[in-house]
């Protein structure tokens, strides 16, 4: 069974990203960051970066 979100539901660009780090709060402990940033879309959008600290690619994915 996978869990997935929807292309619509996902940042998927660099540049969506490099906004939401500019521009969005941060909230962080020890192994988790989060950060947010409120949009003009009627749902709410995720993008998920894991460190090179987490592994390699075939790790992370």
């Amino acid at each position: 069974m996978a869990f997935r979100f929807q292309k619509s539901d996902r940042l998927l660009t660099s540049f969506e990203f490099q906004r939401v780090y500019e521009s969005g709060m941060h909230a962080a402990d020890d192994t988790l960051v989060v950060i947010v940033s409120p949009n003009s879309l009627a749902i709410s959008r995720l993008g998920l970066a894991v460190s090179r600290k987490a592994g390699n690619a075939v790790m992370r994915n």
